[in-house]
């Protein structure tokens, strides 16, 4: 996922995310893979008609997902 500026990647730092992109309002759940499992937060960000979901468990992100407007 690309800010004005920079890229965000899977294994980036929570504090690299909100840097690079700003706050987002966080959505709380617990994620299992597997056997472990962690208390992760969703965010959701609109960048040029795109709709991207981070998820960080852990404090680093795990996930991104992107969808169109």
């Amino acid at each position: 996922m690309r800010s004005a500026y920079e890229l965000v990647s899977i294994g980036d730092s929570e504090s690299d995310l909100f840097r690079k992109m700003g706050k987002s309002y966080p959505r709380y759940f617990k994620h299992k893979d597997g056997r472990s499992f962690c208390h992760a937060t969703e965010y959701v960000y609109e960048v040029d008609m795109q709709v991207y979901t981070v998820w960080v468990c852990n404090g680093k992100i795990f996930k991104i997902d992107v969808n169109s407007k």
